[in-house]
């Protein structure tokens, strides 16, 4: 029989000894009259307190009809502490317990959802995390790293522009591009350097600052870059009423930094909780108390700043989002992305790329420019690992379509509905979120990954369903990522957003894979897509907006060759170098709406069945000579074709011909030669064996010195086994060309014209006949 589990991040536990077919669980004897159902309300006699059953489990000894049922019972909505008492059931039976519920949701899928403990046809249920809270309007602006607040969350306390006074340990100040540091905020951070024998309580480093009030606040919040493994209360900051930094008025416990050489942010109650001081007037570093820094090494920290006991901080994500996330939604803003903050100075909120990304770099936001509420939330925050550790990895395969393990978030613990999303941060962009493993037939659906090195990764897996992501945002390489063969497809129906990731926002590096939609690849370092396979198709891109290189980067296939199809991209804009590139061929995209940004191809033909520009051209890589952007309606305007040295074009017929003519235009007269002509397919003739074909065209060159030629190819069909051709050069006259072939079988001949010369020119062909003796 399927079972459905339950995890915690914050509150689960994997070593539970009891198997949380609930959120809660409880012991029991005595239990009498009609069993309880599912959903069915209890009632603790003497605490008053209620619950409600989650599933039925039989009795471990006797029975309800018996009246001395016994066994363990699991539970959603649990009100508050039950004692030894009897519980009675809104169905009428009742059972007696010793002690209170006790939370039993396993911690994580990787130790809790063991091989051991599931089985095909179950599921995992996540606890939604922690909502947004609205803190205030924000002007949000396209393509910009700002976000305004109407009014500040937060206190300055020191944006690390100055090096600090050296005490034991030394203090300086380091810029933008220094190595191995750099700044988050501004153009510098500080630099401390830990005494070379360092003793508890040891103030390392100090600073003046001017005189601030901090009574409103109860944490601070900060940057820090650490050359040695920091344990928790390595450090301690402190807070000083007096300019010579001796008097501490507020001590903060740094947290544990488990990965050296990259930048972590934190937020810190003040020891013994409390308001901060009311006039602040300095600042320092000292050694903890009983474990000391590691003799010599550094430190750098940035970007100081108080702030109030669960509010925004440097760990929070920030969005004009609605509070829960659980389909597309394309009114209250529910579709906007949980974006990492860089830095916070006053009512300037900076967006981040990956944890370690400069003040300096970075895309920001991509979408409307407005004043809207703005909210912030804080994430499942997981223990900052290394670049090639899993944070969590599936355990077990599902055995087919029917018989999948399904993993799901966005689950409430009081009603026990799917009400949102379940987002893990993982702080330092490192780490994969979550990796597939090699497990097959699994469904991920509302579990989002930011800040890890990829979000989500398949690897190795057959059978993936990826039912509904929300945030695949600021990894330090992808979103998401395909990156071994897969057995059968990996489908995904819906990811909202994977947006200012540091490589790609999705990246599909092996075939078979079918995407329903994605509603934003904006704002990502490297590409926004890149399909480095082939035989994947999407259905539906909606923005495709403001990544450093290519939007849409159609990659070198591996392995094979590429022929990936997507039916629509409704708005591809404002991307770095172009917004799309092709580096294979045979990818066919149905409707692409582009602006400012060009298409550009380096490699064989490629086509757009319609195509609506604005500031925007075909390119064609000037070593590609083979290389061809085939369009079928451009801006209304009927059939384009881009070669590296040209473009064809179908307009009304202008030379003496009837209804619609191609005119081929040489564009760069250095590129096009008889090696290198402009070429056009213009005709695909069904031919009989021993019949003889006379194909005429009318052909009119716009300048006496370009040269153009009606021809077929050889051995496209027995019996034609050389080129066969007819040349129109020397004159502007509107000329009639003809070729006569006979072949020997059944079967199709492809017609071409060909173009070339020293003279950015034109040439008209139009009205083609075909006769058959």
């Amino acid at each position: 029989m399927p079972n459905i589990f339950y995890c915690d991040w914050a509150n689960g536990n994997d070593a539970t000894t009891n198997t949380p077919l609930g959120w809660w669980s409880v012991a029991y004897t005595g239990g009498t009259g009609p069993a309880p159902a599912a959903d069915e309300l209890v009632t603790g006699a003497t605490s008053l307190n209620t619950a409600s059953l989650t599933v039925v489990v039989a009795p471990t000894s006797g029975s309800w009809a018996g009246n001395n049922a016994a066994g363990t019972m699991y539970f959603y909505g649990y009100s508050g502490a039950f004692v030894a008492e009897q519980v009675d059931c809104a169905g009428g039976g009742h059972f007696h317990i010793a002690a209170d519920f006790v939370y039993c949701a396993w911690k994580t899928i990787t130790s809790g959802a063991t091989a051991a403990r599931i089985a095909p046809n179950d599921e995992v249920r996540e606890k939604t995390s922690p909502i947004g809270t609205l803190m205030c309007d924000a002007l949000w602006t396209n393509l910009s790293k700002n976000v305004v607040l109407d009014t500040a969350q937060t206190i300055n306390v020191d944006m690390c522009e100055s090096a600090w006074t050296g005490d034991n340990g030394t203090s300086s100040a380091n810029g933008v591009g220094t190595t191995p540091i750099f700044a988050k905020i501004g153009s510098y951070s500080v630099k401390i350097i830990i005494d070379a024998t360092p003793a508890a309580n040891q103030r390392q480093a100090y600073y003046n600052i001017a005189d601030v009030d901090l009574q409103t606040c109860q944490q601070i919040s900060f940057w820090i870059f650490s050359e040695a493994i920091l344990a928790a209360g390595t450090l301690v900051l402190q807070l000083c009423s007096d300019d010579a930094c001796t008097t501490v008025v507020d001590s903060f416990p740094f947290p544990a930094v488990p990965i050296t050489a990259l930048w972590q942010p934190v937020v810190i109650t003040k020891s013994g909780g409390g308001n901060l001081g009311s006039s602040i007037k300095g600042i320092r570093i000292d050694t903890g108390p009983t474990t000391l820094p590691t003799a010599g090494k550094f430190i750098a920290i940035d970007d100081i700043i108080a702030t109030v006991t669960d509010g925004l901080n440097l760990t929070s994500l920030i969005s004009k989002n609605t509070l829960q996330q659980s389909t597309i939604s394309s009114t209250g803003y529910g579709n906007e992305a949980w974006l990492a903050i860089q830095s916070i100075n006053g009512t300037t909120v900076m967006i981040d790329n990956q944890a370690s990304t400069p003040a300096n770099n970075g895309r920001g936001y991509s979408g409307t420019t407005e004043t809207k509420p703005t909210y912030f939330r804080t994430p499942f925050q997981t223990t900052p690992v290394a670049l090639t550790t899993n944070v969590q990895i599936v355990q077990d395969s599902g055995t087919s379509e029917v018989a999948r393990i399904v993993f799901s978030g966005g689950w409430d613990p009081i009603t026990n509905q799917q009400i949102g999303d379940t987002i893990f941060d993982g702080l330092i962009s490192r780490g994969y979120g979550l990796s597939t493993n090699s497990k097959s037939w699994i469904t991920i659906t509302r579990i989002s990954f930011v800040r890890y090195t990829i979000g989500i990764r398949v690897v190795g897996s057959a059978g993936i369903l990826i039912d509904f992501i929300s945030d695949l945002n600021h990894s330090y390489n992808d979103g998401i990522r395909a990156e071994t063969s897969l057995v059968t497809e990996l489908i995904i129906n819906t990811i909202v957003n994977c947006c200012n990731n540091f490589s790609n926002g999705l990246n599909f590096q092996y075939p078979h894979i079918k995407i329903t939609r994605v509603v934003h690849a904006n704002g990502n370092y490297g590409f926004g897509i890149t399909l480095g396979s082939s035989n994947i198709r999407i259905i539906q891109i909606d923005e495709i907006n403001n990544n450093t290189q290519h939007g849409l980067n159609f990659a070198t296939p591996l392995p094979g060759a590429s022929c990936n199809i997507i039916i629509y991209v409704k708005d591809c804009g404002d991307n770095g170098i172009s917004g799309v590139r092709f580096d294979s061929s045979n990818n066919i995209i149905r409707t692409l709406v582009i602006r400012n940004n060009n298409i550009v191809s380096a490699m064989g033909m490629n086509q757009i069945g319609k195509l609506t520009t604005t500031n925007s051209l075909l390119v064609i890589s000037p070593n590609y000579y083979n290389a061809q952007i085939r369009v079928g309606n451009m801006d209304g305007n009927g059939c384009y074709i881009q070669h590296r040295s040209g473009y064809v074009t179908q307009q009304v017929a202008s030379a003496g011909g009837t209804g619609k003519e191609w005119k081929i235009y040489i564009s760069d007269s250095a590129l096009c030669s008889e090696n290198c002509p402009l070429e056009l397919s213009i005709a695909k003739i069904a031919c009989i064996a021993n019949d003889s074909v006379t194909v005429t065209v009318y052909f009119k060159n716009s300048h006496s010195t370009i040269h153009s030629r009606l021809y077929i190819e050889p051995f496209q069909i027995a019996g034609v086994d050389s080129i066969v051709y007819d040349d129109n050069t020397g004159d502007t006259n509107r000329n009639q060309q003809s070729i006569t072939f006979q072949p020997t079988e059944d079967g199709t001949v492809e017609i071409f014209a060909q173009v070339w010369g020293p003279n950015l020119e034109d040439v008209i062909i139009d009205d083609i006949a075909v006769s058959v003796a």
